[in-house]
């Protein structure tokens, strides 16, 4: 009878979650996400450029072992980025130089932070390192330098997102300011 009591009174008792279990992995790999994005570049008063056009390719993947062991998360709230992309630039100089327009190359690699739960909705914050290569183009130096971001999207479905990508790249006095858009695919 005793042990019939406890049994009713337990009964609607929801169990405490346990801890989930680390799964290892300092980079989740099976979770990795491709975006495809285009956009335009434009760039600080020094380049003497007009806006340009943009293509970036963008890889994430989150960090679970950083976002839920290390750092006590409940979800994987941290992320690691790589992008590359290519765009041009044009310069409008009095005297025109011998070589004033090239493709401009980007490559950056960094961590973002969301922001957000990402059921409908992401925002993750970003910070990273960037490389800027300017070709042959006459009184730019390719370098690297801090890039900051914000990356926004919309879910159309579990898998495809609408990315919205800001970034800001910079390189000593000068900025490259840069706006994508594009579809997002989580593998």
């Amino acid at each position: 009878m005793i042990l019939t009591l406890c049994a009713l009174l337990l009964q609607d008792v929801e169990p405490i979650p346990a801890k989930p279990e680390p799964c290892g992995a300092l980079i989740d790999l099976r979770r990795l996400e491709v975006d495809l994005l285009a956009g335009a570049m434009v760039y600080s008063g020094d380049f003497e450029s007009d806006p340009q056009a943009l293509g970036l390719v963008y890889l994430r993947a989150p960090l679970p072992w950083l976002s839920r062991y290390v750092l006590g998360f409940e979800c994987d709230v941290l992320g690691a980025f790589a992008q590359a992309g290519a765009g041009s630039i044009d310069r409008d100089l009095e005297p025109l130089p011998d070589q004033p327009d090239g493709t401009v190359g980007l490559a950056a690699v960094g961590m973002e932070a969301s922001l957000v739960p990402e059921d409908a909705w992401r925002l993750r914050i970003q910070g990273g390192l960037d490389y800027v290569h300017f070709g042959d183009v006459d009184g730019v130096d390719s370098g690297a330098g801090l890039l900051l971001g914000i990356n926004a999207g919309a879910a159309l479905s579990d898998r495809v997102w609408i990315s919205l990508l800001p970034q800001a790249h910079f390189g000593g006095e000068d900025a490259i300011f840069t706006l994508s858009a594009g579809l997002s695919i989580r593998f």
